[in-house]
């Protein structure tokens, strides 16, 4: 068992250093951010202003053929679809961050609980054992997760992971679907490999 002597330790030696990089990337990571949305912002003024001082030559009938709005409009619509390029690079700088952080910091602390355990931050606990557990009355129609990490403690086979389960209630009157929460947290499987005859579920007490 790890003592918290040997995690600060382990941090002075091995965590330190990464956290250090890690932070390194997460300011870069910002100040990208900050970029991206002053220049996209800029962009969309620049659009705009084109667009009005096209409005203005077209109303002046400076620019035969022309029509009243259609540059200002075409500068909106440039400016709207033009959101997608941000988007893009603020997600993919979300995600390099995360994946970052996820790698050098996450798997570093669950090799230091125990170097056999496993860890996936991409993978989730399986549905068919998220269903197989039987804790739940029905089968969720949307499942997501991340972070599994599993492995043998001694003789207990373990898995846990981040689970999203969510079911598809009946639509109201919108026509929209609406999901209901079935589970929402870390699902936890421990293999002990003891048997029993039938099966025994330990459940909060709602009462």
């Amino acid at each position: 068992m790890k003592t918290l002597q040997d995690f600060e330790n382990f941090y002075d030696s091995t965590l330190k250093s990464t956290l250090i990089e890690v932070e390194s990337l997460r300011k870069r990571t910002i100040m990208n951010v900050f970029y991206i949305i002053v220049i996209y912002f800029a962009s969309v003024a620049l659009l705009i202003s084109l667009g009005l001082v096209g409005n203005y030559l077209a109303y002046e009938e400076w620019l035969p053929g022309e029509k009243d709005n259609v540059p200002l409009s075409l500068a909106i619509v440039g400016s709207l679809v033009g959101l997608y390029v941000p988007s893009h690079f603020l997600r993919k700088n979300r995600r390099k961050y995360i994946s970052e952080f996820k790698q050098k910091i996450i798997t570093e602390i669950v090799h230091f609980i125990d170097p056999v355990l496993t860890y996936n931050p991409q993978d989730a606990f399986p549905l068919s054992e998220f269903v197989a557990s039987k804790l739940f009355l029905r089968r969720p129609d949307k499942y997501i997760g991340d972070d599994l990490i599993f492995g043998r403690l001694g003789a207990t086979d373990i898995a846990f992971s981040e689970v999203h389960a969510l079911y598809k209630t009946d639509s109201g009157d919108d026509n929209k679907d609406k999901w209901t929460k079935l589970f929402d947290g870390l699902f936890f499987k421990a293999d002990f490999h003891k048997y029993f005859n039938g099966e025994y579920f330990i459940l909060p007490d709602f009462a």
